[in-house]
Parts: structure tokens; C-alpha cells; sequence
């Protein structure tokens, strides 16, 4: 196995396991759904489905200079999400992450 696809492999496990996690402990609730496809180790193509928006918030905190928006009422895990997603990903300390989240009001 070259090593590349030796880091996606490990990159995508990893991402598997934040999301199970995520979804094991109840941390946000959904309403959608998202089907993915793809090629398991046997060169099979499966389809995996997973919550829309806590699936899309994993994908977009691994892209570099990434942003995203979540609205939605008082106490639907919008934060809790991110404080986990951002210790998960970075390995800081949830202070130093609730430090550094962008709030706006309107």
C-alpha cells in the first residue's frame, strides 16, 4: 500500500470515528440524511448513510480556510458540535476551543 493512500485510509477511519462517536452519544440531533458511496477494501462499492449536517461539518472542518454557518433554535447542539469537532480534530482543550468560535446574533 503506497503511502498515500495509506494517510487517506487512516484519514478516513478517523472520520468514520468522529462522526459513530458523535452519533453514539447523542451530541445532535438530525433530521436528513446523506447516502455516500464508497470502494471498500475489497473494491466493492457501498453506500453508508449518515446524519446530513454533522457528516457535511466533519467534511468541511478538514478543508483548509473552510467555513460554515449553522442556524437553527435554542439548544440544538450548533455549539456543543463544534467545541466536540474542534477537540476531536485539533486535540485542544475544549476552553481553548469555546475561546476561539466565532458567535453572531441577529
Amino acid at each position: 500500500m503506497s503511502t498515500k493512500l495509506g494517510e487517506e485510509n487512516l484519514l478516513r477511519k478517523k472520520v468514520w470515528k468522529i462522526i459513530n462517536l458523535i452519533q453514539a452519544n447523542q451530541l445532535f440531533v438530525h433530521s436528513e440524511n446523506l447516502n455516500i458511496k464508497y470502494i471498500d477494501e475489497k473494491d466493492k462499492v457501498q453506500i453508508k448513510t449518515l446524519p446530513e449536517i454533522l457528516s457535511l461539518c466533519v467534511l468541511n472542518a478538514l478543508v483548509p480556510n473552510s467555513a460554515m454557518i449553522l442556524i437553527g433554535g435554542h439548544g440544538g447542539g450548533k455549539t456543543t458540535l463544534v467545541k466536540i469537532l474542534g477537540r476531536m480534530i485539533t486535540g485542544k482543550s475544549l476552553n481553548e476551543i469555546e475561546n476561539s468560535i466565532v458567535r453572531g446574533h441577529s
